[in-house]
């Protein structure tokens, strides 16, 4: 009796191992830039400035209530061809992509060497300080997790920000990033 329930696992065995892959799947890349990265359009983050940016990052919920990016990292981007082809391509054409919907692609790594990083408070505020004129994205996401749920809700945000020669530290530029 032993020797045939043996046999008889055997028998299963062998076959569903062979539907069980050997190798792991290739993952696909996904191109998210119609253009490479030029670092001279976006040289000028790396100047000093005399601006400063003060914002405030969030979404509402389907409830009406507000969900902050408390604690999150906010970045400062220049506006190169790059950046605007890839945020074409990552946010199509909107503001917001829902968390189910954010690809986990990386970004050409001289392009982060152009962007500067802060954190959200737990208010959901942020600063950049010494901020450069030119034309700017800040970006942040705002992800959180409802008791009755297995999926994260919320998503990845921008706005679009410029900095002139005239703003300076006395009046900081306000910028309101919350996916509209």
């Amino acid at each position: 009796m032993r020797l045939i329930a043996l046999s008889l696992v055997l028998a299963l065995a062998v076959p569903l191992a062979a539907c069980t892959p050997a190798t792991q799947p290739t993952q696909v890349s996904l191109e998210v830039s119609d253009v490479a990265f030029n670092p001279a359009q976006a040289s000028f983050i790396k100047k000093s400035g005399v601006a400063v940016i003060e914002g405030e990052a969030f979404l509402r919920e389907n409830s009406g209530g507000l969900k902050h990016a408390s604690g999150e990292v906010v970045r400062l981007i220049p506006q190169s061809d790059y950046a605007r082809s890839r945020f074409a391509k990552l946010y199509g054409g909107e503001k917001y992509v829902s968390a189910r919907d954010i690809p986990k692609v990386p970004a050409d790594p001289s392009y982060v060497d152009y962007t500067r990083t802060t954190k959200v408070d737990e208010r959901g505020h942020f600063t950049f300080d010494h901020v450069p004129p030119g034309r700017y994205f800040v970006s942040t996401q705002v992800l959180w997790k409802n008791d009755k749920s297995f999926f994260t809700e919320g998503g990845a945000i921008y706005d679009s920000v410029t900095i002139s020669a005239k703003d300076t530290e006395d009046s900081p530029v306000k910028v309101i990033v919350s996916g509209k």
